[in-house]
């Protein structure tokens, strides 16, 4: 298939085939065990060991499992484009092609965001954490879709793409809470990394299924582009402020640091300024009274002596 075709004819016919749907809700109720129990054994971990004493708390918890599942789906988005790029070149055909290990893939993050909205319920803070909730409830719109009718397999592959982002995106988070210093190597590095992977793939994933939407709105159900269009919504709601949040804490902090040290080191080169002047001052002072009361002594012994 020449890129950016769309003639299946040149596509191999495993990745054309139906996919089993039991497979993918097996694989959904696995991984959702997996994500709890995870969320408890990163607790057993936070109670007995002290250097990893954060982890008791639920939200450094549910960001640890938050960061796992963007490892699983950033090794998924690697596999997927290393083995069956070729057949998406340009948006070939992101509606048709269905790699089985993709739709896996899917499944796992389906799982992880009805665990991460169970997770916000039993802790009470659904209404807290409400734009994070309704991001979920359209992922898992269009992510079920994907599941049930076996079709649209790679525009979810595509939006998993902001998954490489929130790698570097959650160890920057969980890295404050271990008490990592800002000024660690590590930690710079992390910085400089998780802004460049915001503006590429959180920026291109959005685009790229913008303009598959465009592309391929002839082939996919009117359903389904309102789950998307929904998604995409909130997404580029979201991220600009996400991408601020992040400016200016990671970057113009370190400027506006940098900015009120001088003057108040110019505070500090005044105040001891004026003390060293004020001190010359005293010792003056000082010397012209003991110099004033040795004469008024001298005056008194002559008038006495006369």
């Amino acid at each position: 298939m020449s890129s950016g075709s769309s003639d299946n004819r040149s596509i191999p016919a495993e990745l054309l085939q139906e996919l089993d749907g039991r497979v993918g809700a097996v694989m959904v109720v696995f991984w959702m065990l997996f994500f709890i129990a995870l969320n408890f054994v990163f607790f057993w971990l936070g109670k007995s060991v002290t250097s990893l004493r954060p982890l008791s708390d639920k939200r450094c918890r549910n960001l640890a499992v938050s960061w796992v599942h963007a490892c699983i789906s950033t090794f998924g988005c690697g596999y997927s484009y290393v083995m069956y790029g070729q057949y998406l070149d340009n948006l070939g055909d992101l509606v048709d092609v269905r790699p089985y290990p993709s739709y896996l893939f899917v499944a796992i993050s389906f799982a992880y965001f009805i665990f991460d909205m169970l997770e916000h319920k039993w802790h009470g803070t659904v209404l807290e954490s409400w734009e994070v909730m309704a991001h979920h409830v359209a992922v898992l719109t269009t992510f079920g879709y994907n599941l049930w009718y076996q079709t649209c397999i790679a525009f979810s592959e595509v939006a998993l793409l902001t998954e490489v982002n929130s790698v570097f995106l959650h160890a920057r988070k969980l890295m404050q809470m271990f008490r990592v210093p800002f000024s660690h190597w590590l930690y710079r590095i992390i910085v400089v990394i998780n802004l460049v992977t915001f503006v590429v793939f959180r920026g291109l994933g959005l685009s790229l299924i913008v303009v598959g939407v465009i592309k391929y709105k002839h082939k996919i159900s009117t359903y389904y582009v309102f789950g998307l269009a929904s998604s995409m919504t909130i997404m580029i709601a979201i991220n600009p402020v996400l991408f601020w949040r992040l400016l200016k804490s990671d970057v113009l902090r370190a400027f506006n640091k940098h900015a009120r040290k001088s003057p108040q080191k110019e505070a500090g080169k005044d105040k001891r300024d004026l003390t060293a002047v004020n001190g010359v001052n005293a010792h003056a002072m000082l010397n012209d009274h003991v110099r004033m009361t040795s004469q008024n002594e001298g005056f008194r012994k002559r008038d006495k002596t006369a």
